[in-house]
């Protein structure tokens, strides 16, 4: 995903520049499947780039063919976007530990 968070103060303002901080444009990609990247050969980024289910928690390849072969109810739909959830949670928590120890690094090399 590409982000650009650039601000010009197109509505008028004192005319000074935004932040650094704010100019920053991110390019990353990021892949987001609902089966373990692992399980089924998903190897088009580097680990800290994907967001899935973890290929230990329980039985998930099953729930997930179960849910994917039969009719589902709504409540295993919600079940589905919930796990997501979490997963996406997860992701963000290792992103933000990374980004620090990045920092740190970054720090002590100065």
């Amino acid at each position: 995903a590409a982000m650009n968070n650039n601000n010009n103060n197109r509505g008028g303002g004192d005319g000074e520049e935004s932040s650094a901080a704010a100019q920053k444009v991110v390019h990353r990609t990021v892949t987001v499947s609902v089966f373990p990247h692992d399980a089924i050969g998903i190897d088009v980024s580097e680990e800290e780039n994907q967001i899935s289910p973890l290929l230990q928690d329980t039985d998930v390849m099953g729930d997930l063919f179960e849910l994917a072969t039969e009719a589902s109810s709504p409540e295993a739909l919600t079940g589905v976007y919930e796990s997501g959830w979490a997963d996406a949670e997860r992701w963000c928590r290792e992103e933000d530990k990374r980004q620090q120890q990045q920092q740190q690094q970054q720090s002590k090399n100065q």
